[in-house]
């Protein structure tokens, strides 16, 4: 029988391993909008950028930074 610390770490390493799938597909949302995690989100007149989904970036930026 596996002790608690064992199952503890298995737990933690299982959760670790869903977090990186997390920010890998998200980064690859970011890349495929082609901006990446600090792309700006503004065209060159300053306003927001028309071809991208910029709550969707947002929201994959947040998710990953935080």
């Amino acid at each position: 029988m596996a002790g608690p610390i064992k199952v503890q770490v298995r737990d933690l390493m299982l959760k670790r391993e869903d977090i990186e799938a997390d920010v890998s597909l998200r980064s690859e949302r970011l890349d495929a909008a082609g901006v990446g995690l600090h792309g700006s989100l503004l065209d060159k007149e300053g306003y927001p950028r028309a071809d991208i989904d910029i709550m969707s970036i947002r929201i994959d930026r947040q998710r990953i930074a935080g």
